[in-house]
């Protein structure tokens, strides 16, 4: 992943067209509150009044530095309007703190899989009562899983170059605690094409898949084609799952996302950033599973996302369709998966 400011994605929900008049409106003092929906940051600063929300059960998140974080749980009906007004307050304690075992700050690494390991507690040495926190890396937010004893662990992947990290998490009184922020470097050189996936429900199983411009199909069950490689198959929820490509040949790359499993969660949210030499090129997303299909036959428990077209060292993201060979091999490849 790489620093990036504000992300607009391209729809709340893309599987479904928004009724314009279904409206939510979130406002916060002191103002300037950042705004995530089902796990996604919208690219929001409050007050914004939302649009593209889907009917249906929601979870909103609003944080401000140096405030607490608010989560509200919310039912948007078709053709009402939803309204979020908060006071935004600073957090006392006992808040939660965070120790490290990795990754170490200044810290320098090979490959861009490391594991962000620690424990949260209470700033008075109670035990944190959350069941799961915030990891901010290069200022994407995902959630992770906390256990019961207030340890997380994470595998996650860093892009080239340094790499901020941090996390927060709120008490069960609603104060937020934040840690110090992590920075680490990686040591190697960006690949040309890198796709980012990650999701925000924690049993469910979301996979990315990629075929390249001779329809090499890389996911789980082949995780190294010849031009490039997935680097982690993350069953459990919330990703990230990585694609790179380090030089990319001429020609589309396909990117797809399977929902393989849901397990006991009733919907998985996903999304997706495309970089290109380093740089942000586009986001999807979030895209709303709610079928799921680990065989990879029902059409319903597939995102097509888009396709990475490279020609002279450029690139080009479309919806466009691949050659007709290609499309063959996909739907092929994507009928009758190996189970995990």
């Amino acid at each position: 992943m790489f620093a990036l400011s504000l992300l607009l994605f391209t729809s709340c929900f893309e599987s479904t067209e928004p009724d314009e008049s279904t409206t939510l409106i979130v406002q916060t003092n002191p103002s300037n509150a950042s705004v995530y929906i089902d796990g996604a940051y919208t690219g929001y600063l409050t007050p914004v009044t939302i649009t593209d929300i889907l009917p249906g059960d929601h979870h909103v998140r609003i944080y401000k530095d140096g405030y607490n974080e608010i989560v509200q749980y919310i039912t948007i009906i078709e053709n009402e309007t939803y309204t979020i007004s908060k006071d935004l307050s600073a957090p006392v304690p006992p808040y939660p703190v965070f120790t490290f075992y990795e990754p170490a700050n200044d810290q320098h690494f090979l490959d861009n899989v490391i594991s962000v390991d620690g424990f949260i507690e209470l700033d008075n040495g109670q035990p944190f009562s959350g069941i799961s926190a915030i990891l901010s890396i290069n200022g994407i937010d995902s959630e992770i899983e906390v256990d019961t004893d207030g340890n997380f662990y994470v595998t996650i992947s860093i892009g080239a170059g340094e790499n901020n990290l941090f996390m927060r998490a709120n008490s069960a009184n609603g104060d937020t605690g934040v840690s110090d922020i992590i920075t680490v470097y990686g040591d190697f050189i960006a690949p040309e094409i890198e796709v980012v996936l990650w999701w925000n429900t924690p049993t469910s199983d979301i996979d990315l898949h990629a075929w390249n411009p001779d329809g090499d199909h890389c996911y789980f069950g082949n995780e190294v084609i010849p031009d490039g490689f997935l680097d982690i198959d993350d069953t459990e929820g919330f990703g990230p799952e990585t694609f790179a490509v380090q030089t990319a040949n001429a020609g589309d790359y396909v990117i797809q996302v399977n929902c393989y499993s849901l397990d006991s969660d009733t919907h998985a949210d996903a999304s997706i950033q495309v970089f290109f030499d380093g740089i942000l090129q586009d986001a999807y997303g979030p895209h709303h599973f709610i079928v799921a299909d680990y065989m990879g036959e029902d059409p319903e428990a597939w995102w097509e996302v888009c396709t990475i077209s490279i020609e002279d060292g450029r690139c080009v993201i479309s919806n466009d369709k691949p050659t007709q060979v290609v499309q063959d091999k996909i739907r092929l490849d994507k009928v009758n998966l190996p189970r995990k």
